[in-house]
């Protein structure tokens, strides 16, 4: 929050993702058609619940490369799942 708090302050120009749209009352979301795509991921603890770790198991399961499939969850932790 502190970064659309400074953007809004400061009135420089946020590229930002369609979901954060409504983070912020006094920002305005413009959106754009452009010949290109910006990966993102999934934030989660370092320590996860267990529902987490299930939740982030699946994402595995379906969304990425197979070489991650094989590693375990703890080793997972350090992987930053975006491109």
């Amino acid at each position: 929050m502190e970064l659309f708090n400074h953007c809004e302050e400061s009135g420089a120009i946020l590229l930002t993702l369609e979901g954060w749209k409504e983070v912020h009352p006094f920002l305005v979301t413009i959106p754009v058609d452009w010949p290109y795509t910006i990966p993102y991921g999934v934030l989660y603890p370092l320590k996860p619940s267990k529902a987490v770790q299930l939740f982030v198991r699946a994402l595995q399961e379906t969304a990425c490369s197979p070489h991650l499939l094989e590693r375990s969850t703890e080793e997972l932790s350090s992987v930053k799942l975006y491109a």
